[in-house]
């Protein structure tokens, strides 16, 4: 067994001889912040599963050498593709990168104040009719969905469209060539608590705190990354 299995994260990748852990994110509103629409009970249970995860990550890339240093981004969208890595670590380092956008697409500052306007407003125009109509096909998405797993906005890689895209299990959009800009953690430890089976209704909780704000800024990154328009100076 390991010398890690029991040790910090931090710890463990110091025995091993490498430069940096994987980190579990934190949020900088308080576990109640996001009541009416998810309780502090929900996302003490979610963060809590969640970061099982990443320990578990951190575990499988004890004595990697040169994989144990490539960020969670890195091995999010190369493993098995440019990167050669174990299947554990190929797993769980597209299902932490998936959690924490996740994390990422939920905010105490979140909802339709600040809907997207712009290239983004235009693009949601273009793919779902309306702002309205992406929200109502978010939350079809979600009661459509079977399974755990993620449903995805995403700006494609091939189109550089906007689409909504389920993923399961531990299914990546970046390595599908997809650049994501808001995620729904479609796995029972998000919602259930909160919501039982009615995914739809949780979809829509979802909608009341979604954070725009980051899914603007990754729709831009994406544009900068499609080549579509330059890199700010």
């Amino acid at each position: 067994m390991s010398p890690c299995i029991s040790r910090s994260s931090l710890l463990c990748l110091a025995i091993a001889g490498v430069a940096t852990a994987i980190d579990h994110p934190s949020f900088s509103w308080a576990v109640s912040a996001l009541e009416p629409h998810f309780s502090a009970a929900q996302i003490k249970a979610r963060h809590t599963a969640d970061e099982l995860v990443v320990q578990r990550l951190n575990r499988e890339l004890y004595g990697q050498g040169k994989i144990a240093l490539e960020s969670l981004e890195n091995l999010g969208r190369q493993c098995g593709r440019s990167l050669v890595c174990p299947g554990t670590v190929t797993r769980d380092s597209a299902a932490a990168l998936n959690n924490n956008l996740a994390w990422a697409s939920i905010s105490a500052n979140g909802g339709d104040q600040h809907q997207p306007s712009g290239h983004f407003g235009n693009e949601i125009n273009s793919a779902f009719g309306s702002f309205a109509g992406l929200k109502d096909a978010f939350a079809k998405a979600a009661d459509d969905f079977f399974g755990a797993g993620f449903v995805v906005l995403v700006r494609r890689g091939d189109t550089h469209e906007l689409a909504l895209v389920a993923t399961h299990e531990a299914e990546s959009v970046m390595r599908q060539s997809h650049e994501p800009l808001l995620a729904l953690s479609m796995w029972e430890r998000a919602y259930f608590l909160d919501y039982g089976a009615d995914r739809a209704k949780y979809a829509k909780a979802f909608l009341k705190v979604a954070n725009w704000i980051h899914a603007t800024a990754a729709h831009h990154n994406a544009m900068v990354l499609h080549g579509d328009v330059k890199e700010d100076l």
